[in-house]
């Protein structure tokens, strides 16, 4: 049985789990809240370590769902307290969750797509369903000695390049023909400089809440 099965089928059972333990406590308001916290944040764990995207967001709301719920339980925050330190909790979780495991998913990626070609712009086409000026590059490039077309992910009107220019193209040395785009810096940069931002600005909110 592969790994990613494995991981289904304890995040199944994890599943399972919760919902029999929430129906017996269902009378207990806040311990289920707790339990449902809990049993999100270890299925979207399972989730997250098979890298689907969905499971920052049950890990990150689970998470702060049981922690919020737990420091309300135990007097330690207020009703308004507790849900404001969920809403920046679950921010700060998915920030980090999401630069942790968006990190393992590019080591991942390049590891597949390990050959590095330069790729040369070799047309531009317009995209017929539009008015304005969306171009998708299509680029050509070789491999031991063979050449291979394929186009842009998808259309774009920003920073179109231009026939001739270059970029690097990833190839999986097992299909040439199966490519990876990579990110542009700037992109990355702000990506990266958001998270920081909303990582930062959550952690700030959580401690006033307890001073």
């Amino acid at each position: 049985m592969k790994k990613e099965e494995i991981i289904n089928n304890i995040g199944f059972v994890i599943a399972v789990i919760t919902v029999i333990l929430a129906v017996c406590f269902k009378d207990n308001i806040v311990l289920v809240g707790i339990i449902v916290g809990i049993g999100g944040f270890l299925y979207g764990l399972c989730l997250s370590l098979n890298l689907n995207n969905s499971g920052y967001v049950f890990l990150a709301i689970g998470g702060s769902l049981a922690l919020s719920l737990s420091l309300y339980k135990f007097d330690i925050l207020d009703k308004g307290d507790a849900f404001t330190f969920m809403i920046c909790c679950s921010i700060f979780l998915l920030m980090i969750v999401y630069l942790i495991f968006s990190r393992i998913k590019e080591k991942k990626i390049f590891s597949k797509f390990s050959l590095v070609v330069d790729a040369e712009v070799v047309d531009l086409v317009k995209n017929p369903n539009t008015k304005k000026e969306f171009y998708q590059p299509v680029y050509s490039y070789v491999v031991d000695g063979e050449s291979y077309v394929v186009n842009a992910l998808g259309y774009t009107d920003k920073f179109i390049p231009k026939l001739g220019d270059k970029i690097k193209l990833y190839v999986d040395p097992t299909n040439y023909e199966s490519v990876y785009f990579d990110s542009k810096l700037t992109s990355k940069l702000y990506n990266i400089g958001l998270c920081l931002f909303l990582l930062i600005a959550s952690l700030v909110i959580m401690i006033t809440l307890f001073i």
